[in-house]
């Protein structure tokens, strides 16, 4: 599902009725999230938030908590929510399509 509110881009994914991921983006292109605003979005999604540690990649952020994980890539201006269930689901998803590919070895 897509929707706009205040000049802002708001996605949607579901997977079985529930919503897995939540990305944002600002409708005008030339313009960007600044940190006041991802804290804000961030602290509108969750709590506890954690910065993962630096990985060399200065225009992604990504933060974690019980429940999901964040990430803010400032190239793209995307704000974007995945719960960690989605992420397994995602990773067994994966493994289940590498392993027919093995199928008959």
């Amino acid at each position: 599902m897509l929707f706009h509110k205040s000049g802002i881009a708001i996605t949607c994914y579901f997977v079985d009725g529930l919503c897995v991921q939540l990305s944002y983006k600002k409708l005008d292109a030339a313009t960007r999230f600044n940190e006041r605003e991802v804290e804000i979005l961030r602290m509108a999604n969750g709590s506890k938030w954690q910065l993962r540690p630096d990985d060399s990649r200065n225009f992604r952020f990504y933060w974690f908590n019980e429940i999901c994980e964040c990430l803010w890539d400032r190239n793209q201006g995307l704000l974007q929510f995945e719960t960690l269930e989605e992420q397994k689901r995602k990773a067994a998803e994966k493994r289940a399509e590498e392993k027919k590919l093995l199928e008959g070895f």
